[in-house]
């Protein structure tokens, strides 16, 4: 449908790392050690916390010409090995659709911050150590492969089969920082550290070097929904300037830019006049310069949109458990009105 006006809610929550509670010079992935366990905790925060949202925005969740915009920062599921297993990313994600599936949701558009899953290169073990093993092992002298991408979904869509995906989208992080993974030398255990992640490339069509995405799931930056052309970069691709590097770039309304270390950059906007930039950090306050989280709303020609009102985020029993420092905050920004030419093709 098209929307009139648009509301942008953040989810404020600190998703980096954390201090070894047994020795404070290494860190830790926060998370359950039972990855079934983690990922229903995680989705039980997350739903307290969009109910909680849903409340906070008032009479804005009656009007059917309001699209809300509900954002969580990068690494917000990874578990505590640093990434899920694919397998769990399915059961991650089919809980998450099943969670915004309903009608109240249907002017809901949520930014499920991002996604860590990984897959492993194997070997074929010798003819002797076949008889007493497996025949394939993980290859531990192989990178991890590595995918962090965000789940973009629209709610509301029902029961319908299918219906989930058909109203989703995925973008893959291109790059790899500092922050996505810790160094061998800091890490404390035998997770995954930074030197043996290997991120893999969004998937694109054969001969297609655009960064549109021609299916719901290849991982391409730019996307429709619901005639609104959105642009996402994850974190550092917005620093690299992911979108103002895409050859014949399609007019952005929104450009949306969740992150674990990384802020608003003026030379990587590309959304158009009176476009609107979001983004929600799990790393630090950087007006403070304090660990935490940070949000920001920009609509371009006019400048940062007035300050958001803050909410202490539903606390849940598990929260310390999974994330370094609570549950963070809600921030709701003011409805702003979308311009009339924010109906494009791609």
């Amino acid at each position: 449908m098209a929307y009139k006006k648009v509301q942008f809610i953040a989810w404020v929550i600190h998703t980096g790392p954390a201090a070894d509670p047994k020795d404070k010079t290494k860190q830790i992935y926060k998370g359950l050690k039972n990855s079934a366990e983690d990922i229903a905790e995680r989705v039980k925060l997350v739903t307290q916390v969009i109910d909680q949202a849903k409340a906070a925005i008032g009479h804005s969740q009656t009007e059917s010409d309001t699209l809300k915009i509900f954002m969580m920062p990068e690494f917000f599921f990874r578990g505590p090995t640093g990434a899920y297993d694919m397998d769990d990313v399915a059961t991650l994600v089919a809980a998450l659709q099943a969670a915004v599936k309903d009608a109240s949701w249907k002017d809901w558009l949520f930014v499920f911050g991002s996604i860590v899953g990984k897959s492993f290169t194997t070997k074929e073990q010798s003819f002797f150590l076949r008889l007493f093993g497996p025949r394939f092992v993980v290859d531990t002298s192989k990178p991890v492969e590595i995918y962090n991408y965000c789940l973009i979904q629209k709610g509301g869509f029902g029961n319908a089969s299918g219906a989930g995906p058909a109203s989703a989208r995925a973008v893959m992080k291109q790059l790899k920082s500092g922050m996505d993974f810790i160094p061998k030398a800091k890490l404390s255990g035998s997770e995954i550290p930074f030197e043996r992640a290997k991120p893999l490339e969004p998937t694109r069509e054969f001969g297609t070097t655009s960064d549109i995405q021609i299916t719901n799931y290849d991982g391409s930056s730019i996307f429709q929904i619901d005639g609104l052309t959105y642009g996402l970069e994850v974190c550092l691709d917005h620093l690299k300037q992911r979108l103002k590097n895409v050859a014949k770039l399609p007019p952005i309304d929104i450009q949306l830019v969740p992150s674990c270390g990384a802020s608003i950059q003026n030379n990587a906007i590309v959304a158009k006049k009176d476009g609107f930039v979001f983004n929600c950090d799990g790393y630090a306050d950087y007006d403070r310069q304090v660990l935490g989280g940070n949000s920001a709303l920009v609509k371009v020609g006019t400048g940062a949109v007035t300050a958001p009102k803050s909410f202490t985020a539903v606390s849940s029993a598990r929260a310390s458990d999974l994330y370094g420092q609570g549950a963070g905050e809600i921030r709701v920004y003011p409805t702003q009105v979308l311009s009339q030419s924010m109906v494009s093709k791609l």
